[in-house]
């Protein structure tokens, strides 16, 4: 019986270190970060996993959104102004250019909004949702700050960029661009024949740095990556 006893207390003692341990690296960097948000801040490079938090800082108060471009821009602010969660001074509106790209046309306006408080990763997917549920508002995105200053926070846009193995062989790319809810925009280019940009919305199977993760998970692609975008200095 003692020999049963210690054997399942040595096992309680190594589960209890395993989730302590689990809880202790999810508190580390304050932000929750590794634990709620894992699913979506990381992009491939060459073939490697990497994580945008290596590269910039996360923001836990600003958050990118795209409205459809047929609504009135005072229509936007009052929206905004109206829910309640954003400081009152918001960034000037801008429009899209993907990387790759010249646009053809504007599909939604942007900007970039402050939550009054810090948040949680998870208290700002709770406003994303929110924002998500409007007819206004195409997309909403976190967003991430320059090491040392978030005055012109940065974030992925709604484009993503694939590169197919064969240009002759476009069936899996319209297969998952079906699957996923997400519509190829632009062509290749003349200097990259064989890449094409998708756009990826509230209604896609996830957001564009998510779908973008998710083709060259499939491994039917060379490469796949989210736009990202850089705003203007905030205005009062």
């Amino acid at each position: 019986m003692r020999t049963i006893k210690k054997t399942n207390l040595f096992k309680i003692a190594v589960i209890l270190l395993i989730l302590l341990g689990g809880l202790t690296y999810c508190t580390k960097t304050g932000e929750e970060l590794r634990c709620s948000c894992m699913d979506e801040l990381y992009f491939y490079s060459e073939g490697e996993k990497e994580y945008i938090t290596d590269i910039y800082r996360f923001s836990q108060d600003y958050l990118h959104v795209g409205f459809e471009q047929h609504v009135n821009d005072a229509d936007i602010i009052r929206y905004i102004r109206k829910t309640g969660l954003f400081k009152p001074g918001i960034s000037k509106f801008y429009r899209p250019k993907p990387t790759l790209h010249d646009p053809q046309e504007d599909e939604y306006k942007m900007l970039f909004v402050q939550t009054k408080k810090k948040k949680s990763c998870a208290e700002l997917k709770e406003i994303i949702r929110t924002l998500e549920n409007s007819p206004m508002v195409t997309f909403a995105h976190l967003s991430f700050c320059y090491i040392n200053d978030c005055m012109d926070p940065v974030s992925f846009s709604h484009y993503f960029n694939v590169k197919v193995k064969d240009t002759d062989d476009l069936a899996d790319l319209y297969a998952v661009a079906q699957e996923t809810n997400t519509k190829v925009v632009r062509p290749p280019g003349s200097i990259y024949s064989q890449t094409f940009t998708l756009m990826a919305n509230k209604y896609s199977k996830g957001n564009s740095l998510q779908m973008a993760n998710y083709f060259y998970e499939t491994g039917k692609f060379e490469w796949a990556y989210a736009d990202m975008m850089y705003t203007t200095r905030l205005l009062d």
